[in-house]
């Protein structure tokens, strides 16, 4: 059976920065933004941001 989504969230929750929420809402908010988007706006190096984009990816979120 799979995990319900409210249980997935508490799963992840201690993995989110506050940087990670603001950047969910941004996504909520516009949908779609590059990574030299994310990486301007949240980031000082471009590769950090492209490594925490995946390990967001690999928790779901």
């Amino acid at each position: 059976m799979p995990q319900s989504r409210s249980a997935s969230l508490l799963t992840i929750y201690p993995h989110i920065t506050s940087r990670d929420r603001l950047l969910l809402q941004l996504l909520d908010d516009h949908q779609v933004l590059t990574t030299d988007q994310i990486h301007r706006m949240l980031f000082l190096a471009r590769r950090t941001c492209q490594i925490r984009l995946s390990e967001l990816a690999a928790l779901g979120c």
